[in-house]
């Protein structure tokens, strides 16, 4: 009987929302899966939890020499970390544009060098995802501070390919636009909102909805043996809506987001 390898699968951000839909699914693809998140222990079966506070940058190490007792080595690392608010530029402030940037940026490019760099003193690869937003490319509903971390993690992400690409370290970000998750699934689909959705469906340039599992199947196939040579891209997760008059999409994002 031939021994299937064990695939160590850190996820950031996976105890709540998206990030959680994230975990089931990487669940049923054979991963061992560790979810790192500020929010309380989730009690999911069978997946390892430890509750941690990324933008605590001067803990980093440490909680890295912890996450390697539980599961040895970190394999492949999906970055879901995002936090602050929804504010328009007139309403954006100090305290949230600090807590935004410490996440969402500071927090994911320093703890994703500490892990980098702990790999290849180990000589291990490693295949990392940072989960960005349409945000990073065009205007939306979202934060300042939110548009611009995520934008941010872009260029990061290209940084850090180029710097440690040949040295075993994969790095990719995905930016998706609209995806509709479980959650939400009811309110997208009330008739109230129907308005919301013909604006959707005309952006779309698919004959579907975007969905979590269209994200999660992408971020399987960038993790997998079968990626042998994307690194440092930003995949636009999209159904060809960067390529509509930005007109109508300008007035989707006026809208209110579920």
């Amino acid at each position: 009987m031939v021994s299937r390898k064990i695939k160590n699968l850190l996820v950031i951000g996976g105890a709540n929302g998206i990030g959680k839909e994230a975990v089931s699914f990487f669940k049923k693809k054979d991963y061992r899966i560790l979810v790192l998140d500020i929010e309380d222990e989730k009690k999911i079966k069978n997946i390892s939890y430890l509750k941690f506070d990324i933008s605590k940058i001067q803990d980093h190490k440490k909680v890295l020499q912890t996450i390697n007792k539980k599961i040895k080595k970190i394999d492949y690392v999906i970055n879901f970390a995002r936090a602050g608010e929804r504010k328009d530029i007139k309403a954006e402030n100090l305290e949230n544009w600090n807590i935004t940037m410490n996440v969402n940026l500071a927090g994911s490019f320093f703890f994703i060098r500490e892990l980098i760099n702990e790999n290849i003193k180990k000589k291990l690869k490693c295949n990392i995802i940072n989960i960005s937003s349409i945000a990073s490319k065009f205007t939306t509903r979202e934060s300042p501070s939110y548009h611009i971390s995520k934008a941010g993690i872009g260029i990061m992400t290209k940084l850090f390919a180029s710097e440690y690409g040949k040295k075993g370290i994969t790095i990719n970000a995905v930016s998706p636009a609209f995806i509709l998750q479980k959650r939400y699934r009811n309110k997208f689909y009330n008739k109230k909102n129907f308005k919301f959705r013909n604006i959707i469906n005309f952006v779309n340039k698919t004959s579907k909805i975007g969905c979590t599992n269209d994200l999660f199947e992408l971020c399987n196939f960038v993790l997998s043996d079968k990626n042998k040579f994307i690194n440092g891209q930003d995949l636009m997760l999209d159904g060809g809506s960067n390529s509509v008059n930005p007109d109508p999409v300008a007035l989707l994002l006026n809208y209110e987001k579920i």
